[in-house]
């Protein structure tokens, strides 16, 4: 079904470019024809409608390929991230009950040493052999598998349909008014919500062009392309965000194309967004999402009064806010952010008792907070479920570490609760310092500053704050 997509866009669009990445330029048709070929492969490997298929690609057209063809035989996708262990791969795919594994040739011997099933992507056929026969696969059937980042505790796993899918992106579509003069810049990476429902689906079901940067992260060189390729949105990460701002370049590059450039994953501190504005006159907008819903949310048309808050619900999206007791808060007050849209899963495989407290009738439970103003922009100003209680006095994480990052030397902090016999938590504070700071130093500057029961107890000076390849902290490892 959300082939179908791509096949009228291939049959719109045929000459148009769809993807670059590096020297290699892919028309709608190149890119079809690629497809096409990877079809015919798994239905001789014997994959059928509703078998599960693992990418394990980076970032390139292989994994564009992978995806579509995937779909296009009815099966549901599994895409991997390829810094994963061994243990994780095999955990993740025996989780999902995968069939197969799509790679390429230099990730086809690690995926064969743990004993899976592979088949490689060839992504410049030189000829198709017969025309595809593709799957029609109902709305309600599984497209997509990913697991919850886990910041907190173990992932979960999500499926999402093709429903859901096309849903996301016709959102998408009628709140950016997307179309096939947009071309997008790829530099999230693409196993991820993010960069696969804002980057990959947002352009080439569009009929847009889509730009995938290879390799680390170069700010030069993505604004150099930004201006080559005559780029008008790029989904970002805050810390692509800080980097770009943060960069000389001899001359001034040409934006002025560029119309939306914005950020997810991970909150947009402050200071990136007004070095961004001072740098190049553009304010950053930011995209709230999830896994379990895809983009919820989007600051479409950040400016200086709007700029801090997520924006506004996506067309068809419906966003609310409750208190404790599930009632509706009034503009301006803050209260759990609850989502409805067709977008989202309908909940975590395996799971029934925490679908059925996340998954209400009201919507999905996403155990942040926010506040919304009177026009109807949201800001998310906290975590429910990281609130951290102390003797029965609740304690938000995020008040503490804007407390402790104002001390000299702390590069990063991250504040959370850990179980105490007597007071029920304890607060720990994970410090990444420059310096030769002490756990008496931090303790001295939060008691100037906060109450006792919020003055960390409980101190610990690491090199990194563990984080996802978005730039989440993942507070299970600290």
């Amino acid at each position: 079904m959300v082939y179908a997509l791509f096949q009228e866009q291939r049959q719109a669009h045929t000459d148009k470019l769809a993807i670059v990445w590096k020297d290699q330029h892919y028309s709608y048709q190149s890119l079809g024809n690629a497809v096409d070929q990877l079809i015919n492969d798994l239905h001789a490997v014997g994959i059928q409608a509703h078998d599960q298929i693992a990418l394990f690609v980076p970032n390139s057209p292989e994994f564009i390929i992978g995806t579509l063809a995937t779909w296009a035989v009815g099966a549901s996708l599994l895409p991997l991230n390829t810094a994963y262990t061994e243990e994780e791969l095999l955990s993740y795919t025996a989780n999902a009950k995968v069939k197969l594994v799509l790679v390429t040739e230099k990730e086809d011997q690690k995926i064969k040493d743990l004993g899976l099933a592979t088949l490689l992507i060839d992504a410049m056929p030189v000829s198709i052999a017969q025309s595809p026969t593709t799957a029609n696969v109902p709305a309600d059937s599984s497209a997509l598998v990913m697991f919850s980042s886990g910041s907190t505790g173990t992932p979960k796993q999500v499926v999402r349909s093709h429903g859901a899918v096309i849903a996301e992106i016709l959102n998408a579509r009628e709140t950016l008014s997307l179309n096939s003069d947009d071309t997008i810049m790829c530099c999230a990476p693409m196993f991820h919500a993010h960069g696969l429902g804002n980057c990959f689906l947002a352009a080439l079901m569009n009929g847009g062009t889509l730009v995938i940067h290879s390799g680390e992260f170069n700010p030069r060189k993505v604004v150099k392309t930004i201006a080559e390729q005559g780029v008008t949105i790029f989904p970002s990460v805050p810390f692509m965000c800080k980097m770009i701002a943060s960069t000389p370049f001899k001359e001034a590059p040409n934006l002025e194309r560029l119309r939306l450039v914005y950020t997810a994953g991970a909150p947009l501190d402050e200071e990136i967004a007004i070095a961004f504005h001072e740098r190049f006159g553009m304010y950053l907008g930011q995209l709230y999402g999830s896994t379990e819903t895809g983009a919820a949310a989007i600051n479409a048309y950040p400016n200086a009064d709007n700029r801090n808050s997520v924006g506004k619900p996506l067309a068809n999206t419906i966003i609310t806010l409750i208190d404790d007791d599930g009632q509706p808060v009034p503009a301006g007050s803050e209260g759990e952010v609850i989502i409805q849209t067709a977008a989202m899963t309908n909940g975590y495989t395996g799971l029934d008792e925490l679908t059925a407290e996340t998954f209400k009738s009201d919507g999905y439970h996403t155990g942040d907070l926010g506040i919304m103003d009177a026009e109807g922009y949201l800001r998310i100003s906290g975590r429910k479920k990281l609130m951290i209680n102390v003797a029965g006095n609740k304690v938000d994480p995020l008040d503490i570490e804007k407390v402790v990052k104002q001390l000299p030397g702390v590069i990063d902090a991250v504040a959370l609760g850990k179980p105490d016999p007597l007071y029920g938590e304890a607060v720990k504070v994970a410090i990444v310092s420059s310096g030769n700071l002490t756990a008496e130093d931090v303790r001295a500057h939060c008691a100037q500053h906060l109450v006792e029961y919020k003055v960390p107890k409980i101190i610990d000076f690491i090199s990194e704050i563990p984080k996802s390849p978005l730039g989440k902290v993942l507070r299970k490892y600290l």
